[in-house]
């Protein structure tokens, strides 16, 4: 997970420092792939604060955004609770 988790760290910091090269070889595999579209969904990321988050970095999650999270799997079922006792140990890897 650390290593999944440092290599997409590395893989968005590399397209934020150079989006239009990374574009630029991104449609060369998919034609379908236009730069206005690139753009549209780098814009709605952004506006998401997926890819800039608010403090740690590229990858980082609030611990609001974890408990959001916690919750949500509550409630799909696949966490037992969304409590603080109901640890997630990967947690700490991503909270700044």
């Amino acid at each position: 997970m650390v290593r999944f988790t440092t290599a997409l760290r590395q893989g968005w910091t590399t397209y934020l420092d150079s989006p239009d090269q990374i574009n630029a070889l991104m449609s060369t595999h998919n034609v379908y792939l236009s730069k206005p579209m690139m753009d549209a969904a780098m814009a709605q990321l952004s506006q998401n604060g997926m890819v800039f988050p608010p403090a740690g970095g590229v990858g980082s999650m609030t611990k609001a955004r974890w408990d959001t999270l916690a919750s949500q799997l509550a409630m799909l079922g696949l966490l037992k609770s969304a409590a603080e006792d109901d640890p997630l140990p990967f947690r700490n890897i991503f909270t700044p």
